[in-house]
């Protein structure tokens, strides 16, 4: 048996520090025995303890090597997490301390191999790490920026006065909305002004001409037309309104051919001269009050558009901002961590962080560890006695004697009217005081053996130990 103090935690550890869950008692115990019980390092162990096999035959030594691992007992200490027992029993205890020795010198040997491919691991994961994260950082860095920019003057904190400008050209576009309702108003007061002089003025001329022009004649057919299809169809019908349009149109049309075609009396009128400028002024407003609608109509529409993407535009810029404070963080302490394992590094060069120190040594003990075999003599003697009387109380329970008269009564149910006394005679007494002292015989050869044994077992350690001692 060898009790060793080792530190099962791998470089990684302080790397991994709040990244990673520490492992317990169990699992260190579990990596030792992995470590010690590998089958290479078994197969080292047959050759450096000279241990008695053939290594050649491939069977012998899969049943010897699966035997020895059975044999080796690995455990650990609950309240010293480092501290390690190793042991192995064997009928020579010569034998058995040479084994724990060898176990000791390969796990020793193995784990500082293993401790600095570790260390070589780390440094190598760490650098994978270290340039993907840089990647991903610079990555993040560029979407931050490319959404910065495409989103100038619209970011959180920039775009505050957004929905006070589409407030302010919502009020513009109602006021516009007003101005061009009063100039389409004061056009048509111009128009139905000029309206009446024409017809006021040419009346004298026009009065011979009854006849009715051509669109005039068009406008009545349509008209008689709307009027049938009225008595059958609703309003919604789509004859109906194309039938309304049309006439709308037709009429329009008349009425400028009815100005084209002013009496000459009026074109030297200077109220009607008047009057044809102020409509045609008049049109000039109103579709310049028109183009002024439709101007802060769209100004409203992309304000409009602004405000609404102003929660997507902040949640996207909150994502990336997130998405760049992860990897910037995980960047940094990835550096960190590898400064701290290139200090490590140099520490286990310099002074040697990790060491396998052994407290307690491999030994041959003065007693050997089992069988008992006092212990085991006893045991037997006890069980032999108690099995003998368990024996005799059990057929005394299967088949029952009939002792007295209460006991008779009882097992026939009938009334018992007397009973006869036993007479011993001097052979009977003389035959029961033989049997007493056989057996009292028996009991004593039976002391007398245990006593035996048990000197013989004693004897037979007592002169291993003084073998062991020269």
């Amino acid at each position: 048996t060898a009790t060793i103090n080792v530190d099962t935690a791998s470089l990684l550890k302080p790397l991994l520090k709040g990244l990673a869950v520490q492992t317990d008692v169990r699992q260190r115990l579990d990596l030792m025995s992995g470590t010690i019980l590998s089958r290479p390092n078994l197969e080292k162990l047959v050759e450096l303890a000279e241990l008695p096999v053939d290594m050649t035959d491939q069977r012998e030594k899969e049943e010897f090597l699966d035997e020895l691992a059975r044999d080796i007992v690995v455990k650990g200490d609950r309240s010293r997490a480092n501290l390690f027992t190793i042991s192995y029993t064997d009928e020579d205890p010569v034998l058995a301390k040479r084994v724990v020795e060898a176990l000791l010198k390969i796990f020793v040997e193995s784990t500082v191999g293993e401790k600095r491919k570790d260390s070589k691991e780390a440094q190598r994961f760490l650098d994978e790490q270290i340039r993907e994260y840089e990647k991903r950082l610079i990555e993040a860095e560029n979407r931050l920026l490319e959404f910065r920019r495409q989103y100038a003057g619209m970011l959180p904190g920039q775009a505050s006065g957004f929905f006070s400008q589409l407030q302010d050209m919502q009020t513009l576009l109602a006021k516009a909305q007003m101005e061009l309702r009063r100039q389409q108003y004061r056009r048509n007061e111009l128009w139905q002004q000029l309206q009446a002089a024409i017809n006021s003025g040419g009346h004298g001329a026009a009065a011979g001409a009854a006849q009715p022009t051509p669109l005039e004649e068009r406008i009545a057919v349509l008209q008689a037309q709307l009027d049938e299809k009225s008595l059958r169809f609703t309003e919604d019908h789509p004859d109906i309104g194309a039938l309304r349009r049309t006439i709308a149109e037709l009429k329009i049309q008349l009425e400028r051919e009815k100005l084209q075609s002013t009496p000459a009396q009026l074109e030297s009128n200077p109220y009607y001269q008047e009057l044809k400028l102020a409509l045609g002024a008049a049109d000039a407003d109103v579709a310049a009050a028109r183009a002024t609608v439709e101007e802060y109509q769209q100004r409203v529409a992309r304000l409009q558009e602004l405000v609404d993407s102003q929660p997507e535009i902040e949640t996207r810029l909150q994502q990336l901002n997130r998405d760049y404070g992860v990897n910037k963080k995980n960047y940094e302490e990835l550096l960190e961590r590898q400064q701290q394992a290139k200090l490590s590094e140099d520490a286990e060069k310099t002074g040697g962080e990790f060491k396998v120190e052994i407290v307690d040594p491999p030994f041959v003990p003065l007693i050997p560890a089992g069988p008992n075999r006092p212990f085991w003599s006893s045991v037997v003697l006890v069980a032999g006695l108690g099995g003998g009387l368990g024996l005799a109380f059990l057929l005394a329970q299967i088949r029952p004697g009939i002792y007295n008269r209460r006991t008779l009564e009882e097992a026939t149910g009938l009334p018992v009217l007397g009973s006869v006394s036993r007479v011993t005679t001097p052979e009977v007494r003389a035959m029961e005081h033989r049997d007493r002292r056989v057996l009292m015989f028996g009991i004593a050869m039976l002391l007398l053996s245990y006593g035996v044994v048990v000197a013989i077992q004693i004897s037979g350690m007592l002169s291993l130990l003084k073998g062991v001692g020269h």
